[in-house]
């Protein structure tokens, strides 16, 4: 579910808009620790190798299925850069990472379970970018047709915000 759409499948890269994937790129890259890493095939024709923590590749990975590199966030935002970074816990079942903008300001990326981090969100970005009211029962509306459902699948989802 990326800006009010429930994709089924790996959206087209062209399908997302630009300031949603870039806050989605950068926040994959800088909420997932540095020390998880795709690296190529040891031997031609191989597979990737993943690195570190399962989930994390797979968030990654999903950076390089939507044709962006992940790498050129790190390079650009390096760990010592990070201004503060909550490392995931059980009790929480998020890990959250806060940028410093050049204004001054602050900017947080957070990653966990989705029934925990949505109950945090008063706000959503729309397909346009805006951000929306997301109140109660637009939580309890999106649990009920993209959560629960994904789950009864077999699925595991995890919410960016």
């Amino acid at each position: 579910f990326i800006g009010d759409r429930h994709y089924r499948q790996i959206p087209e890269p062209g399908s997302i808009p630009e300031f949603i994937m870039d806050l989605l790129v950068t926040g994959i890259g800088v909420n997932c620790a540095y020390t998880t890493k795709i690296l190529p095939p040891e031997k031609e024709g191989g597979l990737p190798r993943h690195v570190g923590n399962k989930t994390e590749c797979a968030l990654l990975w999903f950076t390089l299925d939507l044709k962006r590199d992940y790498q050129a966030v790190r390079n650009e935002i390096p760990e010592e850069k990070l201004y503060k970074v909550y490392t995931f816990n059980s009790v929480r079942k998020s890990m959250s990472t806060v940028l410093k903008n050049s204004d001054g300001s602050y900017r947080m990326f957070s990653k966990g379970a989705s029934e925990i981090l949505l109950k945090k969100c008063y706000k959503i970005i729309n397909a346009n970018g805006e951000a929306k009211v997301f109140r109660p029962r637009d939580r309890d509306d999106m649990v009920k047709k993209v959560i629960e459902p994904m789950a009864s699948e077999g699925l595991r989802t995890i919410c960016l915000a």
